[in-house]
Order: structure tokens, then C-alpha cells, then sequence
């Protein structure tokens, strides 16, 4: 699956698989390393809760924008309700779908 996303596919869905994969190995790899620092075990503790709120508060000071489009973009990969070339029509406006 790695060696087929890796042959630069222009398959959306496989880009966002392939970026969810490196994110998760990324954040794998910062706890591993944080748990084999040669550190006391109070201040690992330490590095992780620091680690978990970093995340937490990137997580909530990123825009409602963002988050909103993401999830929308997820629940239209999820259903795909429309495809290339398709005809979409959305209040006054009216457009073909070009790529996804």
C-alpha cells in the first residue's frame, strides 16, 4: 500500500490516507522518543501531559473555518454523492465538478 501511494498517484483519497499515515507515525515517533529519553519518570510524565495539552490546544485554537470545511470534506468522501464531470447547482450558482 506504502510502495502505491508513494508512485505519486493523483488519487485524492489516497493522499489524505497517506497523510493521516504520516501524521499518526509522526506523533508514534514523538512518544517513543519522549519514553526513551534517559530522563526520571516524574519528568517524562511531565513531557507527556506538556505533549497532550500542546495537541489539545492546537486542536482548540484552530479555526471554526477549518474544522468545518474538514469535516464537511470527510462526510462528502464518506457519501460520495457526486463524481467528475457531474453538475452541481447551490443557490444561484451552477458549476461542473472538475476534480475532488
Amino acid at each position: 500500500m506504502l510502495k502505491y501511494l508513494r508512485r505519486g498517484k493523483q488519487n485524492g483519497e489516497s493522499k489524505i490516507y497517506y497523510q493521516l499515515f504520516l501524521t499518526v507515525i509522526f506523533i508514534i515517533f514523538i512518544v517513543v522518543l519522549l519514553m526513551l529519553l534517559p530522563i526520571e519518570q516524574s519528568k517524562r510524565a511531565q513531557l507527556l501531559s506538556l505533549l497532550g495539552i500542546l495537541l489539545s490546544g492546537a486542536i482548540a485554537l484552530s479555526s471554526t473555518t477549518f474544522l468545518g470545511n474538514a469535516m464537511a470534506g470527510l462526510m462528502l468522501r464518506a457519501l460520495n454523492n457526486f463524481k467528475a464531470g457531474d453538475f452541481l447547482s447551490v443557490k444561484e450558482e451552477f458549476g461542473r465538478v472538475t476534480e475532488r
